[in-house]
């Protein structure tokens, strides 16, 4: 993830606003814990108003959650 996508994350981010990719950002650009976290509730909400992601919105923010964790504890 850190190599291959998000150097294209952070070069169309211009582009982009969307939580998804914020979240991103925020969590392994910026490394801020807090702002990753409440991004992931906004992808929680995105998720579950998303016809096609609603059936996975728990597992988008589990997974998102996880990833947090993961980044956290290899710093």
């Amino acid at each position: 993830m850190l190599t291959i996508a998000l150097p294209i994350i952070l070069a169309e981010s211009d582009v982009y606003s969307d939580n998804f990719t914020k979240f991103t950002s925020s969590l392994l650009d910026d490394y801020d814990f807090e702002a990753a976290l409440n991004y992931a509730n906004l992808l929680l909400k995105d998720s579950e108003n998303d016809l096609f992601l609603r059936p996975h919105a728990a597992e988008i923010y589990r997974q998102a959650l996880l990833y947090i964790y993961e980044v956290q504890a290899r710093l």
